[in-house]
């Protein structure tokens, strides 16, 4: 069984949410920044959970005890903190952790989508397991698709409509040897989509000259604002790099 054929979706970011999630920052993979980036995730931390929970996973329970203590200094509303110990290799929740998927009861469950360090670019063993340790943690079905792609990679307006680039889905680096089709049949069985918008996105050796890590992941590039309204980035000067990537994407959400 699949989440769309048990009635599953994925919601709008807009959509009522309960929280937010975060992986907390090790200095295992940021040796040397570790305090400048904690000091970030506090600072998120602190704005968030006055107005919902925040989950956060931590990656062993030395990380556990250290994140307690700041809890405890810095005052923290605990009753608002939610904190599990979930192995990991670095903080991009977004793009390894679980899609969380909603039934029409409001009943969730989990989509993990076999995380490979966008392309094996980076670590990502620990990574590719927080869907299923917070399946775990809260008690949700699990699905696992059978194909690669990350959570930045997705924009929905939850209603069944997508936006994504090709350049970080359809990719040997992610799916090697699936093509569009199998990959849309994947993402409609999973995330229960039946329209596709895809953008062009861009090759790798241009996301390596301007660092795109992900291969033009869609969300620094077009989100959905509401149902039915994209905005996208712009540059209007010719000679700015990214200026012919996004005028393709324009003609493109044009068409």
């Amino acid at each position: 069984e699949t989440p769309n054929s048990l009635g599953y979706h994925m919601p709008a970011e807009w959509e009522p949410h309960e929280g937010t999630w975060l992986i907390w920052p090790h200095n295992d993979t940021h040796e040397g920044a570790q305090l400048r980036l904690e000091h970030l995730w506090l600072t998120m931390t602190i704005a968030l959970h006055e107005h919902e929970t925040v989950h956060i996973v931590v990656t062993d329970e030395h990380r556990m005890e250290h994140l307690q203590r700041q809890v405890r200094y810095y005052g923290l509303n605990e009753s608002n903190l939610d904190i599990h110990i979930i192995p990991n290799d670095d903080v991009w929740v977004r793009d390894c952790g679980p899609i969380f998927l909603v039934n029409e009861s409001g009943e969730l469950s989990i989509t993990a989508w076999n995380f490979n360090g966008w392309g094996e670019r980076y670590p990502y063993q620990k990574d590719q397991g927080v869907p299923a340790g917070v399946a775990g943690a809260l008690s949700l079905p699990l699905f696992t698709a059978p194909i690669t792609l990350e959570g930045g990679a997705l924009e929905v307006n939850g209603k069944g409509t997508l936006l994504a680039t090709r350049s970080s889905i359809i990719n040997p680096n992610r799916n090697p040897g699936k093509n569009q089709e199998e990959i849309e049949t994947a993402i409609k069985e999973y995330l229960d989509i039946q329209h596709f918008i895809w953008l062009s996105g861009a090759p790798r050796e241009f996301c390596d000259t301007v660092g795109s890590d992900t291969d033009l992941h869609i969300d620094g590039y077009a989100r959905f604002i509401d149902e039915s309204t994209v905005l996208y980035s712009w540059a209007e000067d010719e000679s700015n790099i990214f200026h012919s990537y996004l005028k393709q994407h324009r003609d493109e959400l044009r068409n």
